[in-house]
This record gives C-alpha cells, structure tokens and sequence, in this order.
C-alpha cells in the first residue's frame, strides 16, 4: 500500500494533494479527480470540492464511468464499485488504484509484491464454524452473527492475537470489515500452525 499511496502523492504534488490512507484519502472522489484528470488529461465535468454525501456519491460515480470506459472494462469485469469505494473498503480501493496504475503507466516499476489478496468469506466461514461447532454454535451470516464483541475477544483472547488494534464499536456496529480482519487473524494463525503441524 506504501507503494500506491507514494506513487498518487508524487503524481500529484504539484497539486498539494497528500495522501495518507487509501480508503479513507479515496472515497469521497476528490484524489481520484485530480488523478485521472493528470494522468488521462481527462476534463472531468464535475465539483471540485463536493461537500454533501450526495454530491460525493455523484461525483464518485461520473468518476468511476469514466475510468471504466477508459480502461474499456465491462460490468462484469469490474473489482470496486461506487458503494464500494465510498464505503471505504480498501479491497476495492486497491483493485482501482492497480488497474489506473497499470493502464496509465504501464511502465511504472511496481514491486511485484503488490498484489491484491482475497481470502473467500465462506472460507472464513468455515473456519470458524469448525471451531466453535463444540460450542453448540453454528455461524451462517457474518455480517449478523458474528457481531458479538464478546464472542470475537473470547476467541482473540484465547490465541493471545490481535495484530491490528480494532475498535469494538465497529465490531457491535456490524461493521464487516473489523469483522473480517478480527477473523482474518484467526485464520491466518491457524492456518500457520496447521501447516507447522504438517510439517
């Protein structure tokens, strides 16, 4: 992420534009604006600064249609959406950012460990659910059952992990992605201990 973040602030200094989080930096449309219109000498017709959610939205979707047809992508072939980006989810952010990168300088030394990992919810799914099955629980939603900060420290506590501090409002609140991390560094530890296991 360093690498993308370094590479839209140097793009854009001349702009005084600094970009610190992705997700966060990105959402709203304004970075991508002033990226594509130095990048693809693109005029855009949009708000410079647009200060309403509604407004943003809007400005985000015109932004993304035109980078779509730029990058002659088809809906299905699409890796972010509008809801996505100003959602802030970084997953989608960083797809985006790759393919701008990629079309527009293609020359462009990109470390070939920037790459974009997707681990499936269903397998997270499972992995949970083989472990707390002994519980006499059974997880079908992630979004809905697993809200339960008590139920995800329980578990974080019993591993002694937690690799990124998260903020157990966003997990009561349903927010997906603190779930998913919270989730995601229990699977990453089993997994590695199931492979040492193997061995």
């Amino acid at each position: 992420m360093k690498f993308l973040i370094d590479w839209i602030n140097t793009t854009l200094k001349h702009e005084h534009i600094v970009v610190r989080s992705l997700e966060h930096d990105l959402y709203d449309g304004l970075v991508l604006h002033h990226l594509l219109e130095e990048l693809g000498s693109v005029t855009l017709e949009v708000e410079k600064i647009a200060l309403t959610e509604k407004k943003q939205q809007l400005k985000l979707t015109i932004i993304l249609e035109t980078v779509n047809q730029l990058l002659h992508l088809d809906e299905n072939e699409l890796k972010w959406s509008v809801n996505a980006i100003f959602k802030k989810d970084l997953l989608s952010t960083l797809h985006l950012l790759v393919a701008i990168a990629e079309h527009f300088q293609p020359d462009l030394a990109m470390p070939s460990n920037v790459k974009v990992d997707v681990i499936n919810i269903e397998v997270l799914l499972k992995f949970v659910n083989k472990h707390v099955e002994k519980l006499g629980l059974s997880i079908n939603n992630v979004d809905s059952q697993v809200h339960n900060v008590n139920f995800a420290l329980e578990l974080l506590m019993e591993e002694g992990l937690l690799d990124t501090p998260i903020n157990p409002e966003d997990v009561v609140n349903r927010d997906l992605n603190a779930t998913l991390l919270i989730l995601y560094c229990l699977y990453s530890k089993y997994k590695t201990k199931g492979h040492e296991k193997q061995k």
